[in-house]
């Protein structure tokens, strides 16, 4: 699958170990979310796909992404 080349090519190479493709109903408490003015604040977790892709929607962390620029 898409997600297991990203794992196999970009990720385990690079050592990022904290990144990966999430499922949106599957989130650890530590993920950030993002949120969209309407009347107040609320989340866009509804205006997200389930799973990101190639266009976006992986979760990582501030180290993961500099061992990613290391890598490069």
């Amino acid at each position: 699958s898409y997600y297991d080349v990203v794992q196999e090519r970009v990720c385990a190479p690079a050592a990022m170990s904290s990144t990966a493709f999430l499922r949106l109903d599957d989130l650890p408490g530590s993920a950030a979310i993002g949120y969209l003015p309407n009347r107040g604040w609320r989340t866009n977790h509804l205006h997200l796909p389930v799973r990101g892709g190639g266009d976006g929607g992986a979760y990582s962390t501030v180290d993961d992404l500099a061992r990613l620029w290391n890598a490069m």
